[in-house]
């Protein structure tokens, strides 16, 4: 389901999948995916060149499983699929 508010503003959905694209650094989306998605589910966010960085600075806070698939428009970035999302 989409809906056209803020993220913030969206009651928790328990969503298999939650995924943004230019919305905020890696830490500040494992935010939000938390909040939304129901155990066992995913979280999709498309990177640029920084990527590795924002995984470094969100790994601070968070733990999770993560699958990098390089970008097939952006050779610099990558798509980071992250699975079992807990704050640490």
């Amino acid at each position: 389901m989409i809906h056209a508010d803020r993220i913030e503003n969206v009651e928790p959905q328990q969503a298999d999948i939650v995924s943004a694209r230019a919305l905020a650094p890696l830490r500040r989306l494992c935010d939000f995916a938390d909040r939304h998605l129901a155990a066992g589910g995913m979280a999709l966010f498309p990177k640029g060149s920084q990527y590795d960085s924002e995984v470094s600075e969100a790994r601070k806070i968070w733990a999770f499983d993560l699958d990098l698939h390089i970008s097939a428009t952006d050779p610099a970035g990558a798509v980071l699929k992250l699975k079992d999302l807990c704050r640490v």
